[in-house]
Formats: structure tokens, C-alpha cells, sequence
């Protein structure tokens, strides 16, 4: 009898620490919004101790599966989340420092996930919240694949996405269906890209991405070396061009905030609700400023006169509050001569 109690007791300690470990790990995970955006310094301590904690926590409920099972109820979508976490964890790494090492992991724990069916129950719940993360998964790991250049698994991924779409759509009727929708459109269309291209990365290591718009994605500073024939950069260079690309990130986030703000205040820089919804995602956020970035260097630059030649969004940014912000064409300007390819960019009226 009192060996059966020990075991218990055991158990329930099992369960306690898991909790803790669980809730540390959210609170370490919500407060990365709270750090500075981009640089390279601040932020690498606490990104450290945020690894350590989910680390700690996969290896708990690998090890103690059986009694978080039975004591806890734990669940194969919750696993999943845990992985989807460090998934992102190491995609914000690779953002925040380029080495693709960090994209390598990001890939291996979403492939995980979708192995080992984490989340093949999520729509048996009963939870809109928990499809939507299902959702937002799938964006992530199409956007990983995408930059790693694994084409025929991004398909695969689309066809499943847009089966999730649509059963989220039938089952429950939510609001943002329109804007799952357009995501699935905009993933369409980087699949439909045509010439791949080969760049030199500040590290050495060749990239192969899909298109022009991908390189932006995957790294802006170097997206704009190549359309203006910059070749090689010295990393201290690098470095110094890279804050000025931090500065327009950062300025692109205010405007954006600020667009919102202007909207309840005053009812002018109108944005979609769509965008607004999506900036607070730390990865959905990114790429729409990056976005952002790509839009305003090429209506810049004197080789890509007129506006088909540069990507579209559906819903349209504002344009006069954003796109076109002479803050956000300032910094770019700035870049453009730090990189002594002034030369390449028109202002004025040349400007479209």
C-alpha cells in the first residue's frame, strides 16, 4: 500500500513539473514579442534560456509519456504544439542571424509533426482556436520548404492546406475565411515562379531560391545586392548595411501600428483587418514587412519601371501611410549609397 501511494506521489510530481515546464515555456515564448524586433545582440540571452526551457520540456514528455498520458491526459495536438514552437523558435534564429543551419531545424521539427500525425485529430475537438493553429503551421512550414527549395513537398503541403482551409470553413464559418483563402492564393503563386536563381550569401554558402520576391523573403539585404550587381560584401560592410535594413523594418512596424491607430482614432490610413490580425504573428509579421521591404526597393529602382513588375497583396497596403512613406524610401536611399549604388535608384515623379 504505501509503495502503491509512493508511485502516486511520484506520478503527480511528474505531472507538477511538466506544468511548470509547460507554463514557462509560454511565458518564455509570448515574452519574445517583447524584445527588439531585428538586431543581433539583445536578444540572444533570452532566446538562449526560451531554448532551454522547451528543450527541457520535449525531452520531459519524451521521457514520461506513459504517466502524462494517464495522469495528464495529454494529447498528440499538444505534443505538436510543443514542436511547432521550437519549429519557430529556430525559423526566428535563422531570421534574426541567416545561417541556414537554424532553417535545417526549423524544416526537421515541422517534418515531425507532420510524420507523426500531431495534429490528425485537431478538427475531432471541437476548437476553432486549435484549427487555426493547425493552420498557421501548415503557412509555416510551406514558407520553410519554399526557402530550402523542396518544390515537390510544398505541393503536397498546399493540397493538405487547402483541404484543412476548407474543413475549417465548413465547420465552423469564421470570420477570417477570406483570409486563409488569400494565403492559399499568395502560396500559389510563389509556386508558379519560373527562374531560380543562385546567389552568394555573407557566409559563403550557396542559396538556390525560386524568384525575386523569395529572395526577399529569405534575406532582404541580399535580394537587394543582387538586382543591383552588388558582388562580394565584407562582413564588417555587411553588418553596418544590415542596421539600415533593421532601421526600415522597424519604421515599417511603426507605420503599420500607426495605420491602425490613425483608423479607430480619426478614420483615414485605413488597413485590412486581415493585417492586423496576421502582425501578431511573429512569423506572419515578418514576412509582410518584408514585403513591404521588396515593394518599396523595387518601385525604387530605375530596372523595374511600372507596377507589374512588382509583387501585389490582396488586400492592398495603404500606399500614401505606408508603401510610399518618405521615411521608409529614405532608408532605402540611405542603404543604396552605404552599398555605393545610389546610382540605381530614381526619386520623383520617375518614381511610380
Amino acid at each position: 500500500m504505501v509503495k502503491m501511494e509512493s508511485t502516486e506521489e511520484q506520478d503527480r510530481k511528474l505531472v507538477l513539473e511538466f506544468c511548470h515546464l509547460l507554463e514557462k515555456s509560454k511565458q518564455l515564448f509570448n515574452g519574445l514579442r517583447d524584445l527588439p524586433q531585428y538586431g543581433h545582440r539583445q536578444w540572444q540571452a533570452y532566446f538562449g534560456r526560451t531554448f532551454d526551457v522547451y528543450t527541457k520540456l520535449w525531452k520531459f514528455q519524451q521521457q514520461h509519456r506513459m504517466v502524462l498520458d494517464s495522469k495528464y491526459g495529454l494529447k498528440r495536438w499538444q505534443i505538436g504544439e510543443i514542436a511547432s514552437k521550437i519549429g519557430q523558435l529556430y525559423y526566428h534564429y535563422y531570421l534574426r542571424t541567416s545561417e541556414t543551419n537554424y532553417l535545417n531545424e526549423a524544416y526537421q521539427f515541422y517534418a515531425a509533426i507532420r510524420g507523426r500525425a500531431y495534429y490528425s485529430r485537431a478538427a475531432k475537438e471541437d476548437r476553432p482556436d486549435l484549427m487555426v493553429k493547425k493552420l498557421r503551421y501548415y503557412a509555416r512550414f510551406i514558407v520553410v520548404c519554399l526557402l530550402l527549395k523542396k518544390m515537390k513537398l510544398v505541393r503536397e503541403l498546399v493540397t493538405e492546406l487547402e483541404k484543412q482551409i476548407q474543413e475549417y470553413t465548413n465547420t465552423y464559418e469564421p470570420e477570417d475565411h477570406l483570409e486563409w483563402s488569400l494565403v492559399l492564393e499568395e502560396i500559389k503563386g510563389f509556386i508558379k515562379a519560373e527562374a531560380a536563381v543562385a546567389v552568394l550569401h555573407a557566409d559563403s554558402n550557396p542559396i538556390i531560391l525560386s524568384h525575386r520576391f523569395t529572395l526577399f523573403l529569405h534575406s532582404p539585404l541580399t535580394a537587394l545586392c543582387y538586382i543591383c550587381n552588388v558582388g562580394d560584401v565584407p562582413i564588417h560592410h555587411w553588418e553596418r548595411c544590415q542596421t539600415y535594413v533593421d532601421r526600415f523594418i522597424t519604421e515599417a512596424s511603426r507605420l503599420v501600428t500607426r495605420c491602425r491607430i490613425d483608423e479607430i482614432e480619426q478614420g483615414i490610413g485605413f488597413i485590412d483587418s486581415s493585417y492586423v490580425q496576421f502582425f501578431g504573428d511573429d512569423f506572419l509579421r515578418t514576412l509582410i514587412l518584408r514585403f513591404v521591404f521588396c515593394d518599396v526597393v523595387l518601385r525604387l529602382h530605375r530596372g523595374f519601371r511600372g507596377r507589374h513588375m512588382r509583387p501585389r497583396c490582396e488586400p492592398q497596403l495603404p500606399a500614401n501611410e505606408l508603401l510610399e512613406h518618405p521615411s521608409l524610401s529614405h532608408i532605402i536611399f540611405q542603404l543604396a549609397s552605404a552599398l555605393d549604388v545610389r546610382g540605381h535608384f530614381s526619386e520623383g515623379p520617375e518614381c511610380d
